[in-house]
């Protein structure tokens, strides 16, 4: 009889109701390792060296479309494991929980390459690392040093939104995903509201992938004519698998990019004390998410229904200047808002001291590259500096809409949350220290926090001595001509392609935009047979015949 009570209660304990105590016992095969384990072999070589390409500025082309494919879906398995280990699952991760490491904190980054890569460079200066990679090293890690600290002892969490808008973002999210691939105890990626397909489909991403395959006829799908206030089209064929991955190279890899993001947590605690996210805390914090039922992951496109969920509020709530509580974005028309008051009860009741956030572009961080409230206990970041926008507002304007190019001259910021070892962090040329973020009463008080900002014109002139051709044109500095980015966005970018789809409505032919290549005249080619080439040292003669010991040819 007691052998009969005790099998029921073991088979009451593996009920639903105690999945978080499963899912803390499993781990999966390879998650103590530094290096996470592979399903495919050589996708680590590959990371490496997009990495290495990456950094010095090389364009991701279609030929390197199959590469990219599985260092995003062997990414997407290493965030799946996570979860599988994690109480919160994909609504929060921990990062340095003992307190062992420096963490710094990146905002949006919006395809800034040019930004990213030189303040990843500086932050391995200030921390006393001049020459990123030592003899022999750069193989170890896979390249990984000559952008980051790739030992334990540092740490970086960057908050969202590395897509649209920007001119190089698949090389942005390709180089975070191999960082994380190359040195996943080190690296934490947060999603944003731009790392969903209703977003991302819409402000640049997509159209710059679909520029791999051209425009055949057999993609119509995913651009038809439709009016601004309707979701994109493609969001109607992301549970056809085949669908999106026959018809192109840029579409699959879109497709398997969404499914990395998908994959990737909304929040991190770091050090316990301090909460990252993208957009703002969830209404509850993080008291509601340990009395909530995870949910399963939403399908893709469909995040923020309902957009009440805390994975939507992670992604798109947002901070005002009122002592308010958690009332409806009436500025975005989606989530939260929320003020002073409801930011107060929030921390205490959660038992945090700051919260690190982006997804803002205010006044204040247009001009600081950063911008912190309520007693210096919420800050905003923003990691693009000299953020640049090509976007149209929906407006009532209709084809009248004249699309607006605009460089802005803020900084880049991060935020630098200290670990145990008092570490001077070197200051260089465009680098400034905004000096400790001080906080009133509430936590344990135990985080130092430290803004740091970067010049974006500086930031330029770096990433221009690294290889970025774009960065900076040859004008003087007084008068810097700034590369804009090629990929139209918002109501513009839909305007463009209703034309477009309007034109193959009426029946016009369907044109390969990459013209074929014009045929040589004879008078460029010189001798006869297969290996022709153009005769580029003949000079003039005055007699017949030969000339300069060379057969004429003909005119």
């Amino acid at each position: 009889m007691a052998d009969a009570d005790e099998d029921k209660r073991i088979r009451e304990e593996s009920d639903v109701g105690h999945e978080h105590r499963r899912r803390e016992a499993w781990k999966p095969p390879g998650s103590d390792r530094t290096q996470c384990s592979k399903s495919k072999p050589g996708t680590e070589k590959v990371a490496s060296n997009f990495i290495k390409k990456i950094v010095q500025f090389q364009t991701i082309t279609s030929k390197d479309g199959g590469g990219a494919i599985d260092v995003f879906d062997e990414v997407r398995a290493l965030l799946m494991s996570e979860q599988m280990t994690n109480e919160f699952g994909y609504h929060m991760t921990e990062v340095d929980p003992n307190d062992e490491a420096d963490v710094f904190v990146f905002g949006d980054i919006h395809g800034s390459l040019f930004s990213l890569v030189p303040i990843l460079r500086a932050i391995l200066h200030g921390i006393g690392k001049e020459q990123p990679c030592k003899k022999g090293e750069e193989n170890l890690n896979g390249g990984a040093c000559l952008v980051i600290e790739c030992n334990p002892g540092v740490h970086y969490v960057f908050n969202g939104d590395y897509v649209d808008r920007g001119d190089k973002m698949l090389e942005v999210a390709l180089l975070l995903f191999s960082l994380k691939l190359v040195c996943p105890k080190h690296v934490t990626l947060l999603r944003g509201n731009h790392e969903t397909a209703e977003i991302n489909a819409d402000y640049g991403f997509l159209e710059l992938l679909r520029n791999w395959d051209g425009f055949p006829p057999e993609l119509d799908f995913v651009w038809p004519v439709r009016r601004a206030e309707d979701p994109p089209a493609i969001l109607e064929h992301l549970s056809d698998y085949k669908m999106m991955t026959t018809f192109g190279k840029g579409l699959h890899l879109w497709y398997t990019i969404q499914k990395a993001f998908g994959a990737l947590p909304v929040s991190a605690r770091v050090k316990g004390r301090v909460w990252c996210m993208h957009g703002g805390p969830p209404k509850g914090g993080i008291p509601m998410l340990k009395s909530t039922k995870l949910r399963p992951l939403p399908k893709l496109g469909n995040e923020c229904n309902p957009d009440t969920t805390p994975m939507c509020q992670m992604m798109w709530n947002d901070v005002i200047e009122d002592e308010a509580d958690f009332e409806f974005n009436e500025i975005r028309n989606t989530a939260f808002m929320f003020g002073g008051e409801a930011l107060e009860k929030l921390l205490n009741e959660s038992e945090l001291e700051m919260i690190v956030r982006g997804h803002d572009y205010t006044a204040t961080v247009a001009e600081r590259g950063f911008e912190c409230q309520y007693e210096d206990r919420i800050c905003t970041i923003f990691s693009a500096a000299q953020y640049q926008t090509n976007e149209v507002r929906p407006t009532p304007c209709g084809d009248d809409c004249q699309e607006e190019y605009i460089v802005n001259e803020n900084p880049g910021a991060i935020v630098w949350l200290h670990g145990p070892k008092d570490i001077h962090f070197k200051t260089q040329k465009g680098v400034k220290i905004q000096g400790p973020v001080k906080r009133q009463p509430g936590g344990n008080g135990k985080t130092t926090a430290t803004v740091i900002t970067f010049d974006g014109r500086t930031m330029r002139h770096v990433a221009r001595s690294l290889g970025c051709v774009k960065c900076v044109s040859h004008i003087a500095a007084e008068n810097m001509k700034l590369h804009v980015p090629q990929y139209p966005s918002g109501l513009r970018s839909m305007m463009n392609r209703n034309n477009w789809a309007n034109k193959r409505k009426q029946g016009d032919a369907y044109k390969d935009p990459q013209k074929p290549r014009a045929p040589r005249r004879k008078s460029q080619m010189r001798g006869r047979g297969s290996n022709r080439r153009p005769d580029k040292g003949r000079g003039k003669s005055r007699g017949r015949g030969k000339s300069n010991g060379r057969k004429r040819g003909r005119r």
